[in-house]
């Protein structure tokens, strides 16, 4: 079971890290020894788990996940009810619209259709990014009851990823208020530095917020917003009639 536990660790952060590690840096990471972690990517890389570069002796996640994403994805009843909005949004705007749902103290992304314009964002089902920045991540967050947002602020760090990150926790609560308020979130830069993105919350049947809509379009964009606002605010009402239950 120690084995199992320790490739699960090692599979957590190659996922949670946007770049391909090396050896040193997950033995510094997880405080294995490099000999274990060998023996444990070499059994990952042999089941297409782990895929090494040989030019850069680093180690990332395998094209098996993206399989496993899929599948998972496609039994999702938000993936189901949401792909025809989405589509619909998408070709209105041209621009890469997607659906986050909550997963633990982060968000990842079960559904995606990519921009149609030659410059876009790109978003990728299985991407998993931090709740606090981002458009979608504030719009889930926003909605958090007030015990479960203490805990949230008491168990993760607020790290800047952009100059734009909000990590003042006031400032950053004030501006989870003002979402609640409008009902949509929007990100300048907060995630990604040349991107902004505008999401609305996705209400279940219990009437809880899980996952959010949302449309991400390059920085010099801005002056869509308005539109994009219209857009998500409609297609999370739509998504939300059904009543879905989402589960991860």
């Amino acid at each position: 079971m120690r084995a199992v536990n320790r490739a699960f660790e090692i599979l957590e952060v190659l996922c949670s890290e946007k770049e391909p590690q090396s050896l040193a840096s997950l033995h510094k990471t997880l405080g294995l020894s490099k000999t274990t972690l060998a023996r444990i990517l070499n059994t990952l890389e042999k089941g297409g788990y782990v895929e090494r570069d040989d030019s850069l002796q680093k180690y990332a996640l395998g094209m098996k996940f993206l399989h496993y994403s899929y599948a998972v994805s496609e039994r999702l009843t938000v993936k189901q009810v949401a792909a025809p909005i989405i589509k619909r949004i998408r070709d209105n705007c041209m621009e890469t619209v997607y659906i986050y749902i909550l997963h633990g103290n982060k968000r990842i992304c079960v559904h995606c259709l990519q921009g149609k314009s030659s410059v876009r964002v790109m978003v990728y089902i299985g991407q998993v990014s931090p709740l606090y920045a981002g458009a979608s991540g504030k719009a889930i967050l926003a909605y958090f009851p007030e015990e479960e947002l203490e805990q949230y602020f008491n168990e993760v760090e607020l790290k800047p990823l952009t100059p734009s990150t909000i990590i003042n926790r006031d400032l950053l609560e004030h501006d989870l208020k003002l979402i609640r308020q409008r009902g949509y979130a929007i990100s300048i830069g907060e995630k990604d530095s040349g991107a902004i993105s505008v999401s609305a919350p996705i209400w279940d049947k219990d009437g809880k917020v899980t996952s959010a809509i949302s449309i991400a379009a390059p920085l010099d964009r801005q002056q869509e917003i308005d539109k994009f606002i219209k857009l998500v605010k409609e297609g999370a009402a739509e998504i939300s009639s059904y009543h879905m239950v989402v589960e991860f």
